[in-house]
């Protein structure tokens, strides 16, 4: 009996635990169950809510591009008015009966040495950037081959309109335009009489010139002393190997009370042009540097004295425009003596 009653309780066991372990299997396939009816639920909540996403992530680019659109017109409309203005002002100056030689300029036509034998000169002169320069002098050229807009100064443009306006506003006497294009008489000289100009190019001329034009680099201007009146570098004086030798030259061959007008894109926080650096490195295919005319403007009024000074914004970089003049001898003295000749409060000077 005994044999008997344990084996009943070691059957009623097994049992107990049997009926436990279906009972978790029966728990285990209700909550599979449960979970079968939900997931489908589930992944197309997933579903509609990555299509959600996306929707607003397409919404939020579109309406990034739709921003950036409206601020470069926002630029132009700017931009336009400011042009607008300046030619009002060009139109009421008195500037035309100036438009002849000066007395004071000591002009002689120029005497210029092959394009070969200057670039021999700057090679042996500039040896470490020369290489560099050359490959964007080529490039440069291709660019121009491929299209005139962009490349050139043109009347759709609302700088070179205003560009136009300062020069017609400034301008005087003789006049040099150093960087002049490969696109015959550039668009701000169109209303200066034409042999009252000349003109500096490295590149081959692609259009016939009505002025005199000598191919050759800022770093040497084949004409005397001061010769002219006027000089003028309109976005060409980044493309120059020795900033500091072209500068020099200009103030070279300007007479005493002349004007030097300049028209640059300053990069901001871009470094300053030091090509003698052993690890020197242009900044892109068709420039060695960019300026910012946070050291690029005590660089200019070490010796000049600025008289005139626009600067249009965009979102990369800004179009600033320059009208300097050189310093009489007092006030060269005054500036050997540390005196501040320009005050941003006395100089005219415009942001758009």
């Amino acid at each position: 009996m005994l044999l008997i009653r344990n084996r009943l309780s070691v059957a009623a066991n097994l049992g107990c635990e049997l009926v436990k372990a279906i009972s978790d299997q029966l728990k285990t396939i209700a909550n599979w169950l449960h979970l079968s009816r939900l997931l489908p639920r589930r992944i197309f909540e997933t579903y509609d809510r990555m299509l959600e996403l996306e929707r607003t992530q397409s919404e939020l680019k579109n309406l990034a591009i739709h921003l950036d659109t409206s601020i470069d017109h926002l630029f132009e409309q700017m931009h336009e008015l400011a042009a607008g203005q300046f030619e009002w002002r060009a139109q009421a100056s008195p500037n035309l009966s100036q438009w002849v030689p000066h007395p004071a300029e000591r002009y002689r036509p120029a005497d210029p040495k092959p394009f070969a034998q200057i670039l021999a000169q700057a090679e042996a002169e500039f040896p470490r950037v020369y290489p560099l320069w050359k490959e964007r002098l080529d490039a440069t050229k291709e660019a121009f081959v491929r299209t005139k807009v962009g490349n050139a100064a043109h009347a759709a443009d609302p700088r070179s309109r205003l560009f136009r306006s300062l020069v017609e506003v400034h301008t005087t006497g003789r006049v040099l335009d150093v960087g002049c294009g490969v696109f015959g008489r550039p668009y701000y000289l169109m209303s200066y009489p034409a042999e009252l100009i000349s003109g500096l190019e490295p590149l081959a001329s692609f259009e016939m010139p009505d002025f005199e034009l000598v191919r050759g680099i800022s770093e040497y201007l084949p004409w005397r002393d001061e010769s002219f009146s006027t000089i003028i570098s309109a976005t060409s004086l980044d493309h120059c190997m020795s900033l500091d030798r072209s500068l020099a030259e200009m103030r070279r061959v300007l007479r005493p009370g002349g004007k030097l007008l300049l028209w640059v894109d300053s990069v901001p926080g871009a470094a300053q042009y030091t090509p003698n650096e052993p690890k020197f490195e242009s900044v892109d295919q068709y420039h060695l540097f960019h300026f910012d005319t946070a050291w690029f403007e005590p660089m200019l009024t070490e010796r000049l004295q600025m008289v005139e000074r626009v600067e249009l914004r965009k979102r990369e970089f800004n179009r600033v425009m320059y009208v300097l003049t050189t310093l009489d001898s007092r006030s060269a003295l005054q500036h050997k003596r540390g005196v501040n000749l320009t005050d941003a409060r006395k100089t005219p000077s415009r942001v758009v």
